[in-house]
Protein backbone atom coordinates (compact mmCIF):
# COMPACT_ATOMS: atom_id res chain seq x y z
CA UNK A 1 0.00 0.00 0.00
CA UNK A 2 1.16 3.54 -0.72
CA UNK A 3 1.42 6.16 2.02
CA UNK A 4 -1.95 7.77 1.29
CA UNK A 5 -3.75 4.43 1.50
CA UNK A 6 -2.02 3.61 4.79
CA UNK A 7 -3.09 6.98 6.20
CA UNK A 8 -6.68 6.42 5.10
CA UNK A 9 -6.75 3.10 6.97
CA UNK A 10 -5.12 4.71 10.02
CA UNK A 11 -7.60 7.62 10.00
CA UNK A 12 -10.57 5.26 9.80
CA UNK A 13 -9.29 3.09 12.67
CA UNK A 14 -8.45 6.11 14.84
CA UNK A 15 -11.87 7.64 14.23
CA UNK A 16 -13.65 4.41 15.13
CA UNK A 17 -11.55 4.07 18.30
CA UNK A 18 -12.45 7.63 19.31
CA UNK A 19 -16.15 7.02 18.77
CA UNK A 20 -15.90 3.78 20.77
CA UNK A 21 -14.14 5.52 23.65
CA UNK A 22 -16.69 8.33 23.77
CA UNK A 23 -19.54 5.84 23.70
CA UNK A 24 -18.53 4.71 27.18
CA UNK A 25 -20.12 5.96 30.40
CA UNK A 26 -16.99 7.93 31.28
CA UNK A 27 -18.10 10.66 28.92
CA UNK A 28 -21.76 10.81 29.83
CA UNK A 29 -21.10 14.28 31.25
CA UNK A 30 -21.07 15.44 27.63
CA UNK A 31 -24.66 14.37 27.05
CA UNK A 32 -26.62 17.48 26.21
CA UNK A 33 -29.26 18.47 28.75
CA UNK A 34 -31.18 20.35 26.07
CA UNK A 35 -33.03 18.72 23.23
CA UNK A 36 -31.02 19.32 20.08
CA UNK A 37 -33.09 20.33 17.09
CA UNK A 38 -30.73 18.72 14.63
CA UNK A 39 -28.68 15.75 15.74
CA UNK A 40 -27.30 15.31 12.22
CA UNK A 41 -25.58 18.70 12.20
CA UNK A 42 -24.17 18.10 15.68
CA UNK A 43 -22.77 14.71 14.67
CA UNK A 44 -21.50 16.07 11.36
CA UNK A 45 -19.47 18.67 13.25
CA UNK A 46 -17.32 15.94 14.77
CA UNK A 47 -16.43 14.43 11.41
CA UNK A 48 -15.65 17.89 10.04
CA UNK A 49 -13.40 18.76 12.99
CA UNK A 50 -11.53 15.44 12.86
CA UNK A 51 -11.22 15.94 9.11
CA UNK A 52 -9.45 19.25 9.72
CA UNK A 53 -7.26 17.55 12.35
CA UNK A 54 -6.18 14.84 9.88
CA UNK A 55 -5.62 17.54 7.27
CA UNK A 56 -3.17 19.33 9.58
CA UNK A 57 -1.60 16.03 10.65
CA UNK A 58 0.20 15.85 7.30
CA UNK A 59 1.03 19.56 7.23
CA UNK A 60 2.57 19.39 10.69
CA UNK A 61 4.65 16.32 9.86
CA UNK A 62 5.96 17.93 6.68
CA UNK A 63 6.76 21.18 8.47
CA UNK A 64 8.74 19.51 11.23
CA UNK A 65 10.49 17.34 8.65
CA UNK A 66 11.90 20.49 7.06
CA UNK A 67 9.76 20.28 3.92
CA UNK A 68 7.65 23.33 4.68
CA UNK A 69 3.94 23.80 5.34
CA UNK A 70 2.87 21.52 2.48
CA UNK A 71 0.76 18.42 1.93
CA UNK A 72 2.26 17.13 -1.32
CA UNK A 73 1.19 13.62 -2.26
CA UNK A 74 -1.67 13.37 0.24
CA UNK A 75 -4.64 14.63 -1.75
CA UNK A 76 -7.23 12.96 0.47
CA UNK A 77 -5.92 14.73 3.58
CA UNK A 78 -5.78 17.99 1.66
CA UNK A 79 -9.37 17.50 0.50
CA UNK A 80 -10.59 16.68 4.01
CA UNK A 81 -9.50 20.03 5.41
CA UNK A 82 -10.85 22.19 2.59
CA UNK A 83 -14.12 20.30 2.33
CA UNK A 84 -14.66 20.33 6.11
CA UNK A 85 -14.18 24.10 6.31
CA UNK A 86 -16.57 24.55 3.38
CA UNK A 87 -19.29 22.58 5.16
CA UNK A 88 -18.58 24.43 8.42
CA UNK A 89 -19.24 27.72 6.60
CA UNK A 90 -22.46 26.39 5.05
CA UNK A 91 -23.59 25.28 8.51
CA UNK A 92 -22.89 28.78 9.87
CA UNK A 93 -25.01 30.35 7.15
CA UNK A 94 -27.75 27.81 7.80
CA UNK A 95 -27.81 28.30 11.58
CA UNK A 96 -27.61 32.10 11.60
CA UNK A 97 -30.04 32.71 8.77
CA UNK A 98 -32.89 33.14 11.25
CA UNK A 99 -30.95 35.94 12.95
CA UNK A 100 -31.44 38.07 9.85
CA UNK A 101 -34.35 39.99 11.30
CA UNK A 102 -35.12 43.52 12.42
CA UNK A 103 -36.27 41.96 15.70
CA UNK A 104 -32.86 40.52 16.55
CA UNK A 105 -31.24 42.07 19.61
CA UNK A 106 -27.81 42.63 18.14
CA UNK A 107 -26.08 43.60 21.38
CA UNK A 108 -27.08 40.28 22.91
CA UNK A 109 -26.22 38.45 19.72
CA UNK A 110 -22.65 39.73 19.55
CA UNK A 111 -22.10 39.20 23.26
CA UNK A 112 -23.31 35.63 22.81
CA UNK A 113 -20.98 35.07 19.88
CA UNK A 114 -18.01 36.57 21.74
CA UNK A 115 -18.57 34.39 24.80
CA UNK A 116 -18.94 31.35 22.54
CA UNK A 117 -15.84 31.95 20.42
CA UNK A 118 -13.35 33.97 22.44
CA UNK A 119 -12.63 31.83 25.54
CA UNK A 120 -11.13 28.90 23.65
CA UNK A 121 -9.18 31.18 21.32
CA UNK A 122 -7.69 32.82 24.42
CA UNK A 123 -6.72 29.40 25.75
CA UNK A 124 -5.18 28.46 22.41
CA UNK A 125 -3.30 31.76 22.14
CA UNK A 126 -1.95 31.48 25.69
CA UNK A 127 -0.64 27.98 24.98
CA UNK A 128 0.92 29.03 21.66
CA UNK A 129 2.66 32.00 23.22
CA UNK A 130 3.92 29.87 26.11
CA UNK A 131 5.34 27.31 23.67
CA UNK A 132 6.96 30.01 21.56
CA UNK A 133 8.62 31.54 24.63
CA UNK A 134 9.70 28.11 25.92
CA UNK A 135 11.37 27.30 22.59
CA UNK A 136 12.96 30.75 22.33
CA UNK A 137 16.74 30.99 21.92
CA UNK A 138 17.01 33.18 25.01
CA UNK A 139 16.49 36.55 23.34
CA UNK A 140 12.86 36.98 24.40
CA UNK A 141 12.04 40.23 26.21
CA UNK A 142 8.47 40.75 27.38
CA UNK A 143 8.67 44.54 27.23
CA UNK A 144 9.49 44.37 23.52
CA UNK A 145 6.88 41.76 22.66
CA UNK A 146 3.86 42.88 24.68
CA UNK A 147 2.06 44.41 21.70
CA UNK A 148 2.75 41.39 19.51
CA UNK A 149 1.32 39.21 22.27
CA UNK A 150 -1.85 41.31 22.54
CA UNK A 151 -2.57 40.72 18.85
CA UNK A 152 -3.20 37.06 19.69
CA UNK A 153 -6.16 37.87 21.93
CA UNK A 154 -8.64 39.31 19.43
CA UNK A 155 -10.87 36.20 19.23
CA UNK A 156 -10.00 35.93 15.56
CA UNK A 157 -11.70 39.20 14.58
CA UNK A 158 -8.55 40.54 12.91
CA UNK A 159 -6.55 37.32 13.19
CA UNK A 160 -3.13 38.96 13.32
CA UNK A 161 -0.75 36.43 14.85
CA UNK A 162 2.65 38.06 15.24
CA UNK A 163 5.84 36.21 16.13
CA UNK A 164 6.55 36.71 19.83
CA UNK A 165 9.93 35.02 20.11
CA UNK A 166 12.74 33.67 17.98
CA UNK A 167 10.43 30.82 16.90
CA UNK A 168 9.42 31.52 13.28
CA UNK A 169 5.85 31.17 12.02
CA UNK A 170 4.39 31.09 15.53
CA UNK A 171 0.88 30.98 14.08
CA UNK A 172 1.60 27.43 12.90
CA UNK A 173 1.85 26.24 16.50
CA UNK A 174 -1.94 25.86 16.39
CA UNK A 175 -1.92 25.22 12.61
CA UNK A 176 -3.26 28.72 11.98
CA UNK A 177 -6.83 27.48 12.48
CA UNK A 178 -8.20 30.84 13.63
CA UNK A 179 -8.19 32.14 10.05
CA UNK A 180 -11.73 30.76 9.69
CA UNK A 181 -12.89 32.83 12.66
CA UNK A 182 -12.02 35.99 10.73
CA UNK A 183 -14.61 34.98 8.13
CA UNK A 184 -17.09 33.84 10.76
CA UNK A 185 -16.94 37.30 12.31
CA UNK A 186 -17.35 38.81 8.85
CA UNK A 187 -20.58 36.81 8.55
CA UNK A 188 -21.82 37.99 11.95
CA UNK A 189 -21.06 41.63 11.19
CA UNK A 190 -22.93 41.38 7.89
CA UNK A 191 -26.14 40.08 9.47
CA UNK A 192 -27.46 43.47 10.73
CA UNK A 193 -27.04 44.92 7.24
CA UNK A 194 -28.72 41.91 5.66
CA UNK A 195 -31.61 42.30 8.10
CA UNK A 196 -32.32 45.67 6.48
CA UNK A 197 -32.26 44.18 2.99
CA UNK A 198 -34.17 40.96 3.50
CA UNK A 199 -37.93 41.21 3.87
CA UNK A 200 -39.81 38.24 5.23
CA UNK A 201 -41.95 37.88 2.12
CA UNK A 202 -39.11 38.15 -0.42
CA UNK A 203 -35.94 36.59 0.91
CA UNK A 204 -35.10 34.12 -1.85
CA UNK A 205 -34.33 36.82 -4.46
CA UNK A 206 -31.87 38.46 -2.06
CA UNK A 207 -30.14 35.13 -1.43
CA UNK A 208 -29.85 34.46 -5.17
CA UNK A 209 -28.41 37.96 -5.60
CA UNK A 210 -25.85 37.27 -2.87
CA UNK A 211 -24.82 34.01 -4.55
CA UNK A 212 -24.55 35.75 -7.93
CA UNK A 213 -22.41 38.51 -6.42
CA UNK A 214 -20.20 35.85 -4.80
CA UNK A 215 -19.61 34.26 -8.18
CA UNK A 216 -19.40 37.22 -10.53
CA UNK A 217 -18.40 40.31 -8.55
CA UNK A 218 -16.35 39.39 -5.49
CA UNK A 219 -13.87 37.07 -7.30
CA UNK A 220 -12.69 40.03 -9.38
CA UNK A 221 -11.40 41.56 -6.14
CA UNK A 222 -10.74 38.55 -3.92
CA UNK A 223 -11.44 35.01 -5.16
CA UNK A 224 -11.29 33.39 -1.71
CA UNK A 225 -13.68 35.97 -0.28
CA UNK A 226 -16.07 35.10 -3.09
CA UNK A 227 -15.85 31.41 -2.17
CA UNK A 228 -16.53 32.02 1.50
CA UNK A 229 -19.40 34.43 0.78
CA UNK A 230 -20.90 31.83 -1.57
CA UNK A 231 -20.71 29.15 1.14
CA UNK A 232 -22.47 31.34 3.70
CA UNK A 233 -25.09 32.28 1.10
CA UNK A 234 -25.70 28.64 0.18
CA UNK A 235 -26.23 28.05 3.91
CA UNK A 236 -28.92 30.73 3.81
CA UNK A 237 -30.46 29.01 0.80
CA UNK A 238 -30.47 25.62 2.54
CA UNK A 239 -32.40 27.13 5.44
CA UNK A 240 -34.78 29.01 3.15
CA UNK A 241 -35.58 25.91 1.15
CA UNK A 242 -35.67 23.60 4.21
CA UNK A 243 -35.67 20.47 2.07
CA UNK A 244 -36.70 17.39 4.04
CA UNK A 245 -36.76 13.88 2.66
CA UNK A 246 -36.78 10.31 3.92
CA UNK A 247 -35.53 8.89 0.62
CA UNK A 248 -32.82 6.40 1.65
CA UNK A 249 -30.87 6.87 -1.57
CA UNK A 250 -30.66 10.63 -1.09
CA UNK A 251 -29.82 10.71 2.62
CA UNK A 252 -27.47 7.71 2.73
CA UNK A 253 -25.85 7.22 -0.66
CA UNK A 254 -25.89 10.70 -2.18
CA UNK A 255 -23.54 12.32 0.40
CA UNK A 256 -20.94 9.58 -0.11
CA UNK A 257 -21.32 9.77 -3.89
CA UNK A 258 -20.84 13.55 -3.83
CA UNK A 259 -17.62 13.29 -1.80
CA UNK A 260 -16.24 10.59 -4.09
CA UNK A 261 -17.21 12.66 -7.13
CA UNK A 262 -15.29 15.68 -5.88
CA UNK A 263 -12.23 13.53 -5.18
CA UNK A 264 -12.58 11.72 -8.52
CA UNK A 265 -12.66 14.92 -10.57
CA UNK A 266 -9.44 15.87 -8.82
CA UNK A 267 -10.61 19.09 -7.20
CA UNK A 268 -9.04 18.97 -3.76
CA UNK A 269 -9.03 22.77 -3.58
CA UNK A 270 -12.09 24.81 -2.71
CA UNK A 271 -13.27 26.53 -5.90
CA UNK A 272 -16.52 28.19 -6.90
CA UNK A 273 -17.58 25.35 -9.26
CA UNK A 274 -17.24 22.85 -6.41
CA UNK A 275 -19.39 24.80 -3.93
CA UNK A 276 -22.77 23.68 -5.35
CA UNK A 277 -21.66 20.09 -4.70
CA UNK A 278 -20.85 21.04 -1.11
CA UNK A 279 -24.33 22.53 -0.89
CA UNK A 280 -25.93 19.33 -2.19
CA UNK A 281 -23.88 17.30 0.30
CA UNK A 282 -25.16 19.39 3.20
CA UNK A 283 -28.77 19.36 2.00
CA UNK A 284 -28.72 15.57 1.69
CA UNK A 285 -27.04 15.01 5.07
CA UNK A 286 -29.29 17.50 6.84
CA UNK A 287 -32.11 14.97 7.13
CA UNK A 288 -33.10 12.69 9.98
CA UNK A 289 -31.29 9.36 9.90
CA UNK A 290 -28.85 10.38 7.17
CA UNK A 291 -25.62 8.45 6.54
CA UNK A 292 -27.22 5.28 7.89
CA UNK A 293 -27.79 6.90 11.29
CA UNK A 294 -24.07 7.18 12.09
CA UNK A 295 -24.40 10.86 12.95
CA UNK A 296 -26.88 10.04 15.74
CA UNK A 297 -24.51 7.58 17.45
CA UNK A 298 -24.05 8.52 21.12
CA UNK A 299 -20.25 8.73 20.87
CA UNK A 300 -20.47 10.83 17.70
CA UNK A 301 -22.97 13.16 19.36
CA UNK A 302 -20.68 13.67 22.34
CA UNK A 303 -17.74 14.34 20.06
CA UNK A 304 -19.91 16.76 18.10
CA UNK A 305 -20.56 18.72 21.28
CA UNK A 306 -16.82 19.29 21.75
CA UNK A 307 -15.99 19.84 18.07
CA UNK A 308 -15.06 23.51 18.59
CA UNK A 309 -12.42 22.62 21.17
CA UNK A 310 -11.16 19.87 18.86
CA UNK A 311 -10.89 22.37 16.04
CA UNK A 312 -9.06 24.96 18.15
CA UNK A 313 -6.61 22.66 19.98
CA UNK A 314 -5.66 19.84 17.60
CA UNK A 315 -2.93 21.85 15.84
CA UNK A 316 -1.16 22.46 19.14
CA UNK A 317 -1.21 18.73 19.83
CA UNK A 318 0.44 17.91 16.50
CA UNK A 319 3.04 20.64 17.07
CA UNK A 320 3.99 19.39 20.54
CA UNK A 321 4.10 15.80 19.32
CA UNK A 322 6.34 16.57 16.36
CA UNK A 323 8.71 18.70 18.42
CA UNK A 324 9.19 15.82 20.86
CA UNK A 325 8.90 12.81 18.58
CA UNK A 326 10.81 12.83 15.32
CA UNK A 327 10.10 10.44 12.49
CA UNK A 328 11.56 10.18 9.00
CA UNK A 329 8.45 8.46 7.68
CA UNK A 330 4.85 9.56 8.18
CA UNK A 331 3.56 6.00 7.88
CA UNK A 332 6.08 4.53 10.33
CA UNK A 333 4.07 2.28 12.65
CA UNK A 334 5.55 3.78 15.82
CA UNK A 335 4.82 7.29 14.60
CA UNK A 336 1.21 6.40 13.82
CA UNK A 337 0.77 4.80 17.24
CA UNK A 338 2.14 7.91 18.95
CA UNK A 339 -0.09 10.06 16.73
CA UNK A 340 -3.16 8.02 17.68
CA UNK A 341 -2.38 8.36 21.38
CA UNK A 342 -1.79 12.10 20.91
CA UNK A 343 -5.15 12.76 19.27
CA UNK A 344 -7.00 10.55 21.76
CA UNK A 345 -5.41 12.39 24.70
CA UNK A 346 -6.05 15.76 23.03
CA UNK A 347 -9.72 15.05 22.39
CA UNK A 348 -10.10 13.81 25.95
CA UNK A 349 -8.68 17.15 27.09
CA UNK A 350 -11.13 18.85 24.73
CA UNK A 351 -14.00 17.19 26.59
CA UNK A 352 -12.72 18.90 29.73
CA UNK A 353 -12.23 22.31 28.12
CA UNK A 354 -15.80 22.02 26.86
CA UNK A 355 -17.13 21.24 30.33
CA UNK A 356 -15.07 23.74 32.30
CA UNK A 357 -14.57 26.58 29.80
CA UNK A 358 -17.08 26.46 26.96
CA UNK A 359 -20.18 25.47 28.94
CA UNK A 360 -19.66 28.01 31.78
CA UNK A 361 -19.13 30.82 29.27
CA UNK A 362 -22.26 29.83 27.36
CA UNK A 363 -24.03 29.81 30.74
CA UNK A 364 -22.93 33.40 31.38
CA UNK A 365 -24.36 34.41 28.02
CA UNK A 366 -27.69 32.74 28.81
CA UNK A 367 -27.87 34.43 32.22
CA UNK A 368 -27.26 37.86 30.69
CA UNK A 369 -29.97 37.27 28.08
CA UNK A 370 -32.39 36.05 30.73
CA UNK A 371 -31.72 39.10 32.95
CA UNK A 372 -32.27 41.42 30.00
CA UNK A 373 -35.60 39.74 29.29
CA UNK A 374 -36.67 40.18 32.93
CA UNK A 375 -35.81 43.88 33.00
CA UNK A 376 -38.89 46.09 32.52
CA UNK A 377 -38.90 48.19 29.38
CA UNK A 378 -38.61 51.94 29.89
Amino acid sequence: MNQQTILIVWMLITTMVLVGIFNTRYFDFLDSTKKLNNLEINGLRFFLSIGVAFHHFVYSFMYHSGKGWVVDGFNVNFFMGRFSVAIFFIISGYLFYDKISINTKWKEFFLNRFLRIAPMTFVSSAICISIAIYLDDGSFELSKQIWNILYWFDAGIFNLRMNVSSVPNATLINAGVTWTLYWEWALYFSLPLLSLLMKKEARAPVIITLIAASYYLMPTVNYKAGCYAALFSFGFLAKELSINTRNKLIINIAPIAIILSIIFIGSSSLTLPIIPLCFLFFVSVNNKGSLFGILKNKGVQRLGEISYSIYILHGIAWFIMNVNYKSNEITNINYLVVSSLSIIITITICSLTYKFIELPCMGISKKIQKNNQLQPSM
